[in-house]
């Protein structure tokens, strides 16, 4: 059952390549002889962290930490490079949101202003438009 909702979904968007071959990276890790088989959900869901220690989690996940970092904010990744609608660059926006809006005190926004593709091929698009927009807004507000 749950195979075949992952399916649906990818089906409706093929250009989520990346997400399926992350998912499988993660089956397999997850499976029998894996790196992550001996781990509880809550462990892997990041819930049985200790706070002496950093977590590891997504940024829905992040809700109420005390400083979320957002790496990977590079134009091509957030937004995607297909992002040519409004709807899916809305889709990048929305995710920026989630994670500025996670934290309680510290959001530090990282790049490298680069992406390489699986092939290898450097890709220089500089910075995520949404985080210049993000810098723009804290610039003026201070």
């Amino acid at each position: 059952m749950v195979d075949q909702c992952i399916a649906r979904a990818f089906a409706a968007d093929p250009m989520q390549r990346d997400e399926v071959e992350a998912l499988e990276v993660l089956r397999r890790a997850g499976g029998s002889k894996g790196k992550l088989a001996k781990l509880t959900v809550g462990a892997f869901g990041g819930q049985a962290g200790a706070s002496d220690h950093v977590n590891l989690i997504t940024m829905h996940s992040a809700k109420g930490m005390e400083f979320v970092l957002m790496m990977g904010l590079e134009q091509g990744r957030i937004p995607k490079w297909d992002a040519k609608t409004a709807e899916r660059k809305s889709e990048g926006r929305r995710l920026i949101y989630v994670g500025l809006t996670r934290a309680r005190h510290e959001v530090h926004l990282l790049c490298s202003g680069f992406t390489v593709n699986r092939k290898g091929r450097r890709f220089d698009n500089g910075v995520s438009e949404f985080m210049v927009e993000v810098y723009r807004k804290v610039k003026k507000q201070s």
